[in-house]
């Protein structure tokens, strides 16, 4: 009858242990940051977590992400945001012209204050991260500006009055 209740105990608490290996894992696959409240450690970052000066790669080619792999700005990374700003149009921008002249309402103006020259004369390129057309639907206007070098160059280091 003493041995039942192992059974039973285990049982019941069979699932903890897979708890503590998905926080470990969550806990050591996200970026921290440091005091500063830049990227101190590179890993996952959820979109809504994206802040102005954090550098990252994308995770892959997919048309939807959800997260980036966050990493130091003194890493090799894809872009590095320096904008996060509500675009005002009425309309989900659907063909590429449309979304073009979104990004350029909506990125355009905040780029030469963080970078420290015009976009005219700059040898940096500029994307956004848009709102899917369903997220757009339920009210999210939210583009994520980010600059990156031509032919997939790596940045080696953060833009922020860099001058280039």
């Amino acid at each position: 009858a003493g041995d039942s209740g192992g059974w039973q105990w285990w049982l019941r608490f069979w699932w903890i242990p897979l708890v503590v290996i998905a926080l470990a894992v969550g806990y050591f696959t996200t970026a921290r940051r440091g005091d500063d409240g830049a990227l101190s450690t590179s890993g996952t970052v959820t979109l809504e977590d994206l802040r102005v000066g954090d550098c990252f790669s994308f995770k892959s080619d997919a048309t939807e992400i959800s997260d980036v792999e966050g990493l130091p700005c003194s890493e090799p990374h894809e872009s590095e945001v320096y904008a996060i700003a509500n675009y005002s149009g009425a309309v989900y921008p659907e063909s590429d012209a449309q979304l073009d002249q979104a990004i350029g309402d909506v990125c355009l103006p905040p780029f030469e204050s963080y970078v420290g020259r015009s976009y005219d004369e700059s040898v940096l390129f500029i994307t956004a991260i848009t709102p899917t057309e369903e997220s757009w639907n339920d009210g999210n206007r939210q583009f994520i500006c980010h600059l990156f070098e031509a032919d997939d160059e790596l940045l080696t280091e953060s833009q922020r009055n860099a001058d280039r």
